[in-house]
């Protein structure tokens, strides 16, 4: 997901420190660049192991960060 898709769907504005948060706590997350019309945007993705069934997005990244 982008930046973009990642405050909307997280309602924040920060979601680059989220994933941030989420590498630091040891989740491999991964990101490519794309390139169009001279714009260029990040895209990340995470493969493997997914969250636990059942855990919420608010829990994510609770050790460190107070959402």
């Amino acid at each position: 997901m982008t930046t973009a898709q990642g405050n909307r769907i997280g309602k924040t504005v920060d979601f680059r420190k989220i994933v941030s948060l989420l590498k630091s706590e040891g989740f491999d997350i991964q990101s490519y660049w794309n390139e169009k019309d001279g714009r260029r945007w990040k895209t990340y993705y995470h493969q493997y192991p997914l969250p636990q069934k059942g855990t919420r997005m608010n829990e994510l990244g609770q050790s460190k960060l107070q959402l």
